[in-house]
């Protein structure tokens, strides 16, 4: 594929927010650098990242862009809270009570 300037820009701006194990990869002379970016995609929380290879894969047309819709793994769960157990709340603790 040959890429435009503002692609290879935007393939810069993606490159420094990558860690340096990622970084190896991402280079215009890759043939799968595009297959590469969706599944870092999919794979990141970080929503200017995210933005960056959305705006890529529009220029580089809608059949990579149809790859960003479809997930390529399942992500866990996290939880930014905890949530106290029901069996602790209805049993106090014999330290509080002694």
């Amino acid at each position: 594929m040959q890429y435009t300037q503002s692609m290879t820009d935007l393939v810069f701006a993606i490159r420094a927010r990558l860690s340096a194990a990622q970084k190896q990869s991402i280079k215009t002379s890759n043939p799968e650098l595009l297959g590469d970016l969706a599944d870092i995609y999919h794979e990141t929380l970080d929503i200017t990242l995210r933005g960056h290879i959305e705006h890529l894969m529009a220029q580089a047309g809608t059949t990579w862009v149809a790859l960003l819709h479809k997930p390529s793994i399942a992500r866990p769960v996290v939880r930014l809270h905890k949530i106290p157990l029901l069996a602790a709340a209805a049993h106090p603790s014999r330290e509080a009570v002694a």
